[in-house]
């Protein structure tokens, strides 16, 4: 049962303070049943969201696993030349 104390929670409080590893420099394994969800998904939106920043200003949230390692989110825009930066929930 849950009981909604996410005191003791090490990940919620990482991503509170930005400080959450997203592997960025390993890849995935393309044996992994998570390389053909994570890393076509991801490439398929990369080409989606680069059409939109082209015309909008968008916000995106996506699943955490979507920013992780070379096939994620994150390196993909980087690669096309975006800046890409958490931003804080802290008020």
């Amino acid at each position: 049962m849950l009981d909604n104390d996410l005191s003791n929670c090490r990940f919620i409080e990482a991503y509170k303070n930005l400080d959450i590893d997203y592997q960025l420099d390993t890849s995935l394994d393309e044996k992994s049943p998570s390389f053909l969800l994570l890393a076509n998904r991801n490439s398929n939106w990369t080409f989606i969201l680069n059409k939109a920043f082209s015309s909008n200003y968008c916000f995106v949230a996506v699943g955490f696993k979507h920013l992780c390692y070379r096939q994620g989110l994150i390196q993909n825009l980087r690669k096309l030349g975006y800046s890409v930066r958490p931003i804080s929930s802290k008020l």
